[in-house]
């Protein structure tokens, strides 16, 4: 157990949105992704999908590192 508080880190996060999953998987293989300033990682994605009405699924994608 500490005694005393500590500084901690905590990475400011930012929702970005995507107009499909292709150009999530596009972003997550391009040869600057987190190399560059502007393709910084992704934590993970989700897909909400409509499959009738008032039946939705959510898909999950995390990134392998």
């Amino acid at each position: 157990m500490l005694k005393y508080a500590t500084a901690a880190f905590v990475p400011i996060y930012k929702m970005t949105t995507m107009d499909s999953k292709d150009e999530l998987f596009d972003y997550l293989t391009s040869d600057d992704y987190m190399v560059s300033r502007s393709a910084k990682g992704v934590c993970f994605a989700f897909e909400v999908v409509e499959n009738a009405p008032n039946d939705w699924s959510m898909n999950l994608y995390y990134p392998d590192h």
